[in-house]
């Protein structure tokens, strides 16, 4: 019978540094990942995603903090979810994270500046 845990368990030692998550966010590949993701969006939507990054998520601060409606920052992350291919909707939070994680590992939105995860 296969060793499903214990394989799972190899290839994590082989991908992820000693120090653990934060050290493997800043590796070649996460960053190439990052850009890729976001490598299609128009600055205004680019734009848009840093700063409700920055808000954890919030909807209301972000537009607030870009001075514009709620309304048109939600219309401006629905376009933003055709150009990153992730859907950036309440019901998909880990696609919202996938999102969050990509602004990261390209150094636009730094983990301290955010509290979605908490």
């Amino acid at each position: 019978m296969h060793d499903r845990q214990g394989s799972d368990h190899h290839s994590a030692q082989c991908m992820v540094p000693g120090a653990g998550m934060a050290d493997a966010l800043d590796q070649e590949a996460a960053r190439v990942w990052g850009q890729t993701v976001l490598a299609d969006l128009p600055p205004r939507l680019l734009n848009a995603l840093v700063a409700w990054a920055r808000s954890g998520l919030n909807i209301q601060h972000a537009a607030r903090e870009l001075d514009i409606s709620r309304n048109t920052l939600s219309e401006w992350l629905r376009e933003a979810s055709g150009y990153v291919r992730l859907p950036l909707s309440k019901d998909r939070p880990g696609k919202q994270h996938e999102a969050v994680w990509a602004l990261h590992v390209t150094g636009r939105v730094p983990l301290s500046s955010t509290d979605w995860w908490t």
